[in-house]
């Protein structure tokens, strides 16, 4: 029972200090704020692609592999999408319509 009660305890104060970290970086730079939150959506995508690839053969049914692969592409787009961000200028010489298509 202690040990439930610590593991909340830590599991809330780190979500706090998350969440608190975030508002700050949102204060200080909206596209570092952006990239962060973007690039956090883009990882986890990747690992949906990577967890069922990696358990495919116990897989019976395609309908998670077409799931894991569309997630795959999703998130090399919304990479593609964060990159192209008007403050970041990896793209040069576009205007902010660039990622807003992506």
């Amino acid at each position: 029972m202690v040990t439930y009660r610590y593991k909340t305890i830590v599991n809330t104060l780190f979500f706090l200090a998350v969440t608190t970290g975030l508002y700050f970086i949102s204060i200080y730079s909206y596209v570092l704020f952006h990239t962060f939150t973007e690039l956090f959506s883009i990882t986890i995508a990747w690992c949906f692609f990577i967890i069922v690839w990696n358990t495919r053969q116990y897989i019976y049914t395609d309908f998670f592999m077409i799931i894991a692969v569309s997630s795959l592409f999703t998130g090399s787009i919304d990479l593609l999408h964060t990159l192209s961000y008007k403050g970041i200028n990896v793209f040069a010489g576009y205007d902010s319509n660039l990622p807003t298509q992506l």
